[in-house]
This record gives structure tokens, C-alpha cells and sequence, in this order.
């Protein structure tokens, strides 16, 4: 592996879980499994990291974990969700970072989904997310593992800064559902989905 633990990436409008593994594969096998030295499922592969479209020797793969409750359980998915996308300070630029006090840390809003819980509690683009639930957030993984912990419906408390470096302010966000746009399955004639 090319790290231990499991990190978020962002896909087309939605972050998924992933591990990275030391590997450079074909594009096309998104999809296919991971097995370890046993032959066991230890994955399965989402993308790849690349540089100009040339593959760079690692790889996403979803951990086999959630696969395997999903089919354990047969039941549809529900992801609870703040509907935005956020960066770390660290990856802004100069000028952003000079709108705020001195080794200011959080998540920068990126991101935001217009009709999302997090806008309907009052979240704006370029925001500061520096604390959720009192928890201090610096980076992506941390808020997304805290959101991830709950059900949607529940809520979340936001320490936030606004883009200008001032304007600290508390939000509660309701969590949404990621699959809200999904079908619900139909029943079959035993009352089961």
C-alpha cells in the first residue's frame, strides 16, 4: 500500500473513500478487484493518479469493507452529506491566505451546492470551516470521517470564518442524503426491496 489508512477523493460530486496502493495500472480496469497474497478481495479500483495523463504509480481503490456490509445487508445506501467540496488552507494561494489572521487553519469552501443543507444553514463559497462539532478540522479526511459518523438528518455544528479573514460565526447543518436522487428499489411481492 502506498499509504495505511483510507483518504477521501472528490468524484464528480461526491467525495468516496479510497486507499492508495503502490501500482501502475491501465486506464480502463476501474471496476475490477484488488486481491491480496491470499487471493482474498481487498478492493476495488476507482481511478488512478496521473500527471498529463500519464499514470504516476498509484492507484485508487475503494476498500472492500462497505462493499462487503452492502451486500451483507441488501439495503440502499445513505450517505449523509453537507453538499459542498472544500480544500485545505495550505492549498490556497498567497493571496487568500494573507486575508486572514496569521496560521489561520481549516477547510476552504470550494464547492457549494446550490440547494445543499450546508447553503440552506448559510455556508457561502470561500468560507473558513475551522471547527466541527468543537472539533478543530484542518483537514479534509478529519470533517468528512466526522460526517460520515452520523446518519443524514442528524446535525452538525460549524465554527466558520468568512472569505474575508472575519465574520466568525456558528452554523448547525442538517445532513442531507447523497443518494436523495437516487430510485428507491421496488418492493417485491414478499415486502422486500
Amino acid at each position: 500500500m502506498a499509504r495505511d489508512d483510507t483518504v477521501f477523493g472528490y468524484y464528480t460530486e461526491r467525495y468516496v473513500e479510497i486507499t492508495h496502493i503502490a501500482a501502475t495500472v491501465q486506464g480502463g480496469t476501474s471496476g475490477g478487484p484488488w486481491l491480496n497474497d491470499r487471493g482474498e478481495a481487498i478492493g476495488l479500483q476507482s481511478g488512478t493518479i496521473s500527471l498529463k495523463s500519464i499514470p504516476v504509480g498509484v492507484a485508487n481503490v475503494i476498500p472492500i469493507g462497505p462493499i462487503r456490509e452492502l451486500l451483507r445487508s441488501r439495503q440502499t445506501t445513505a450517505t449523509p452529506t453537507m453538499g459542498v467540496a472544500v480544500e485545505e488552507t495550505w492549498q490556497q494561494q498567497r493571496d487568500f491566505l494573507d486575508r486572514f489572521p496569521p496560521q489561520t487553519e481549516g477547510l476552504v469552501v470550494k464547492i457549494l451546492k446550490s440547494d445543499g443543507p450546508a447553503a440552506r444553514a448559510g455556508l457561502k463559497q470561500w468560507d473558513v470551516i475551522s471547527a466541527v462539532d468543537d472539533q478543530p478540522v484542518r483537514l479534509s479526511g478529519e470533517l468528512l470521517r466526522i460526517i460520515r459518523a452520523k446518519q443524514p438528518g442528524e446535525s452538525v455544528k460549524l465554527s466558520v470564518l468568512g472569505p474575508d479573514g472575519t465574520g466568525r460565526r456558528e452554523l448547525t447543518v442538517s445532513l442531507g442524503k447523497l443518494e436523495a436522487g437516487w430510485p428507491e428499489p421496488e418492493k417485491t411481492s414478499d415486502g422486500e426491496k
